[in-house]
């Protein structure tokens, strides 16, 4: 699995059941349009490091979830 899947699952899961949030609500608390995030979830674009950490925040999750080729053993 590519970074850009990663994520992409990620984000997906976060959106989907474990976080009841909706995009729009995402981007909003995130400072960032609706279509970044769909970005995101479509793997067409990645977070920089300063988003990383406000997504981590965000879920109250840690960034090496969204970085590391390790965090393919935790999704």
């Amino acid at each position: 699995m590519n970074a850009a899947q990663r994520r992409e699952k990620i984000l997906q899961q976060l959106h989907g059941a474990s976080a009841p949030i909706s995009a729009s609500a995402l981007a909003a608390k995130l400072g960032v349009s609706r279509q970044t995030i769909s970005k995101w979830e479509q793997g067409l674009s990645v977070p920089d490091a300063d988003m990383l950490i406000s997504l981590s925040e965000a879920f109250e999750t840690p960034c090496l979830l969204y970085t590391s080729d390790a965090a393919d053993d935790l999704i």
